[in-house]
């Protein structure tokens, strides 16, 4: 793959949006990847961790030159005391299609309900925790109902090897039942997300890369009534990577801000409200080590959140590790990441929270 497809795909199929690695095409081949991912969260109220262990697969296959499909599950399972939920994610099947001048992309996707829902009181308490957005949990929901979504961009290439790239998708999101002990199907509203990005050439060692995503989103329903109608959001991620003589550095940087929730009680009357307070992440390795097809990394993370409206929801948590890269044949890859987080989240009151995020992965080329 050339490097004008790569940039073009890399600005409208930001790996951040997908939430799982290996949907960007890589430069040549298919591949086949699986992993385990261990997570488990402490703070000061707990007897005992929340945890949650995942297994990702991804199924990579390039059709033709310009076809490309992805198909991807992650199965999982948590607990926290003697709640449990476990068993399979919602399954994804992509398909992606670059035109033959490289100026134009098309995706379409379907999420196939496999995931678990009908959840027990038990059960939906345990997805409530895992759905902390300051956790980062792999795998917050494990099933949300069938979900279609399609979408294209243009890229327009600039002197000096810069590459400048928009795009549209729309999310169609079908009802599904939420509980068990709600009869009432739960419809979560559609979502549309406008996406512009630019990717710029550092000499021929690095790139910097920026993505802005707006979304907006129709109201969800509860039994064919509105319940809430989640306010837009916009989405900034800036990027860097640079391969240095001894190494190799990425940094990365986001901003999320989200408007108004508009709250429906059950006689219809709406309040508006800001529930979710803005937030600053960050993230990065530095490649400080490497041996022939390997190398030593040093990680960081860090999550900066705002109060919402009523005064909770602020975050502020940050993480160190080591991670590790080897490849074993032409066709394996290995990796292993193993970070340790702490900070503390504002919920009824300021908690000091722990964290272990440990991911390891093997990539088999096809």
């Amino acid at each position: 793959m050339n490097k004008f497809k790569e940039g073009f795909l890399l600005i409208l199929i930001p790996a951040y949006l997908l939430g799982i690695e290996g949907l960007i095409p890589p430069k040549s081949g298919g591949f086949v990847s699986t992993g385990l991912s261990y997570q488990q969260w402490t703070n000061e109220y707990m007897d005992d961790p929340l945890r949650q262990t995942v297994a990702p697969i991804v199924c990579f296959y390039p059709i033709s030159p310009n076809w490309y499909l992805n198909i991807s599950n992650s199965p999982a399972t948590a607990s926290y005391k003697d709640s449990t939920i476990s068993g399979l994610s919602d399954t994804w099947i992509r398909t992606t299609y670059v035109a033959a001048n490289e100026r134009f992309m098309f995706n379409i996707g379907i999420g196939l309900p496999t995931g678990k829902t009908e959840l027990s009181a038990e059960e939906f308490g345990l997805v409530q925790g895992l759905s902390e957005n300051a956790l980062k949990f792999r795998l917050p929901s494990y099933g949300q109902g069938l979900i279609f979504k399609a979408g294209g961009g243009m890229a327009f290439p600039m002197e000096g090897g810069s590459i400048i790239g928009l795009g549209l998708n729309y999310m169609i999101k079908s009802p599904y039942q939420w509980v068990k002990y709600i009869d009432q199907e739960y419809d979560p509203g559609d979502e549309f997300n406008v996406v512009a990005g630019i990717s710029v050439p550092l000499g021929k060692q690095g790139k910097w890369s920026t993505d802005i995503v707006y979304s907006i989103y129709s109201a969800d329903q509860l039994g064919g009534e509105d319940f809430i109608d989640a306010g837009d959001k916009i989405l900034i991620n800036t990027s860097i990577a640079y391969k240095m003589t001894s190494g190799f550095i990425y940094g990365a940087l986001r901003f999320r801000q989200r408007g108004k929730n508009d709250l429906f009680v059950p006689n219809q009357t709406k309040i508006s409200k800001k529930t979710i307070g803005d937030q600053f992440e960050t993230d990065g390795l530095w490649q400080f080590k490497q041996w022939p097809r390997g190398g030593l990394s040093v990680l960081w993370d860090g999550r900066f959140y705002g109060e919402n409206e009523d005064g909770f929801g602020s975050a502020s948590i940050y993480g160190f590790g080591m991670g590790a890269q080897q490849q074993f044949s032409p066709t394996v890859t290995g990796k292993i990441n193993v970070k340790y987080l702490m900070g503390s989240i504002k919920a009824f009151k300021e908690i000091d929270v722990e964290g272990i995020d440990i991911l390891a992965s093997l990539k088999f080329r096809i």
